[in-house]
């Protein structure tokens, strides 16, 4: 079986360390929180006006 040139890419998610993932996934989160937060903030001050 032939395996594609993008699976070659990308290594198993076991051989990643575990401080690595718990920091991204901080990360990602923070940033996901910040947007929310922005777009919450910026409904508010349209409605004010």
């Amino acid at each position: 079986m032939e395996t594609h040139w993008f699976v070659e890419m990308f290594t198993h998610p076991s051989n990643i360390p575990m401080w690595f993932k718990y920091g991204v996934t901080i990360i990602f989160w923070a940033v996901v929180g910040i947007g929310i937060d922005r777009l919450l903030m910026r409904r508010k001050t349209q409605q004010l006006r």
